[in-house]
């Protein structure tokens, strides 16, 4: 189970670099990804990456933070899948139409860094 964090982490380097450095490009592309696919595909994504985290979290190094990136991960896709208060379409309006480049290079620079220490700790 070690590949899978190789890959969730080098798939969250890749993402993390795109925010960085081609913030507009990257939201351009994101926007018309995300209205293509839609919530539900979504939910299950961020779901089964939170499964496939703590099911590998045991082959590496610092498992309970694994884990807990795994676990916030689930959540993340229960909540989506869910989709209280209409939060999905507030939280992409809020991401699309007013969130700075600054916060998209801040968010490139936190996934970055996540997926370089899942990497190292692999």
């Amino acid at each position: 189970m070690e590949w899978v964090l190789y890959l969730i982490s080098v798939l969250w380097i890749a993402i993390g670099c795109l925010l960085i450095l081609y913030t507009e490009q990257t939201k351009a592309q994101s926007r018309d990804i995300i209205e293509r696919v839609g919530r539900v595909p979504f939910a299950i994504t961020a779901a089964v990456v939170g499964v496939l985290l703590m099911a590998a979290a045991f082959s590496g190094h610092n498992t309970a933070f694994v884990v807990l990136i795994g676990l916030v991960a689930l959540a993340k896709g229960v909540v989506l899948f869910l989709n209280p208060g209409q939060l999905y379409e507030k939280s992409l309006a809020w991401w699309f139409e007013a969130a700075s480049e600054q916060t998209y290079r801040f968010a490139g620079i936190l996934i970055l860094v996540l997926g370089t220490a899942i990497l190292s700790w692999a």
